[in-house]
């Protein structure tokens, strides 16, 4: 310190101010060399009889800077107007850094053996922070509505949180050998994806949208709500069937479409299944066991079946049975009118032969009955309160009729037979 106070001033010269001024710059950089040397080889050895050092300056805009030192400790600190401060403490055990800016807000480092930690916040609450340590990483980041969004990883894994103010919840953790997220709220509510090397693991619901249209598929549990699926084939569980691209006869030429399947016939060794084919052509019903199969073909012109249709007529399953259709149909039998038309939907031109049902209905009333004495005349949504029973659509039930034909021509054949027989005992007497 002595050798500062020998140093010689330069003296100023108003007639050479330039060669004061360079003379003035040579001793304050000696200065400076000789400072820095001494600062840096400050310490208990070459300083006897001092504990501390202690430096504080001023300046005249209300800026200061303190400098102390310890055996244990160094600690510096800068002020401006008490507004803006920024400190530095170094010790053994650390380094902990802070400045502060009371209209912006607060920074903090601590240095540590053990890890780094920083905290950066502003004066409107919000706040994030880093730990850093040999083991892993942690950030956290909030703000004054209450968000907040963390991240920790290690070497073996990183997971993400996020929540918010609402009480909503997201996190994701992913290691080496998966992936999991999950989203959820206080009311219970949650969905959660697990993805390891074997797939995914959902719980939730799935929307798929379709930004265009605004259209999209919903996956909810064992349900699926959608527009369009295009597959080859639909198994379903316990080999109860299938649907698939299948291809067959019209029982004229082959045609494709789709194909539902029931499960294997119980009892066959070969995998014989009930099936239903439709296609552009028409619809197929299959039904086939070890000793063959029958069908039914549907089209928009025909209905054709491999066998005869049969239909339930066993004596134990009716009652109230009668005898005498042709004397209570026989006057509702001699009103009917068959008739032939053409279809108001068939474009192929051709006649068809039947009854029109208004005039089945006629036919009762004039034969005396009504409507519960013939099964085979069927109006939708019937209303006996309703003239004519209201306006739903008729049809008729052309099997019903087979019996009244039967009994009609018997009735003929009965008459012929007695006509005949009249007739030749007239000519053999």
């Amino acid at each position: 310190m002595a050798y500062f106070s020998e140093v010689q001033m330069p003296r100023y010269q108003a007639e050479d101010l330039p060669g004061t001024t360079k003379k003035l710059y040579h001793v304050v950089r000696e200065l400076q060399e000789m400072l820095q040397f001494v600062l840096s080889n400050l310490d208990a050895d070459n300083i006897e009889g001092y504990e501390e050092i202690f430096n504080r300056l001023e300046g005249s805009d209300g800026a200061i800077s303190i400098l102390k030192q310890t055996a244990g400790e160094i600690s510096a600190e800068v002020r401006q107007n008490a507004d803006k401060i920024a400190n530095l403490t170094i010790t053994a055990e650390g380094i902990t850094q802070r400045v502060l800016d009371t209209e912006k807000g607060v920074a903090e480092v601590k240095v540590t053996a053990e890890g780094i930690a920083q905290r950066v916040g502003d004066n409107e609450g919000n706040i994030s922070s880093l730990q850093q340590t040999a083991q892993g990483l942690a950030t956290r980041v909030a703000d004054t509505e209450g968000d907040i969004s963390s991240l920790e990883q290690t070497a073996s894994s990183m997971e993400t949180r996020v929540s918010n103010a609402e009480n909503g919840i997201s996190s994701v953790k992913q290691t080496a050998t998966s992936i999991s997220s999950t989203v959820a709220d206080l009311s219970g509510q949650y969905s959660r994806l697990e993805q390891t090397v074997n797939g995914f693991d959902f719980t939730g619901m799935v929307t798929f949208s379709d930004l265009s249209t605004r259209k999209g598929s919903v996956i909810n549990g064992s349900n699926i709500t959608t527009g369009t699926i295009a597959l080859e084939r639909l198994e379903l569980e316990n080999d109860y069937g299938y649907i698939t691209m299948g291809t067959g006869s019209t029982g004229h030429f082959s045609t494709r479409g789709i194909r539902v399947a029931g499960p294997p016939v119980s009892g066959s060794t070969e995998e014989y299944r009930n099936h239903m084919l439709a296609t552009n052509a028409g619809i197929r019903i299959v039904g086939e066991d070890m000793f063959g199969y029958e069908s039914i073909w549907l089209s928009g012109d025909e209905i054709e079946a491999t066998s005869s249709i049969s239909t339930s007529s066993d004596e134990r399953v009716k009652n109230s049975v009668a005898f005498d259709l042709a004397e209570r149909y026989g006057a509702f039998y001699r009103a009917l009118r068959p008739a032939r038309y053409h279809m108001a939907s068939s474009r192929s031109g051709r006649f068809h032969t039947g009854f029109l049902a208004q005039q089945v209905r006629d036919a009762l009333e004039a034969g005396g009955l009504d409507r519960s004495d013939l099964a085979a005349l069927v109006q939708r949504d019937y209303d006996p309160e309703l003239p004519g029973g209201g306006d739903g659509m008729y049809s008729i039930r052309y099997g019903e009729l087979i019996a009244l034909n039967t009994a009609m021509v018997q009735s003929l054949m009965a008459r012929v037979d007695a006509l005949e027989t009249a007739l030749q005992n007239r000519m053999e007497g």
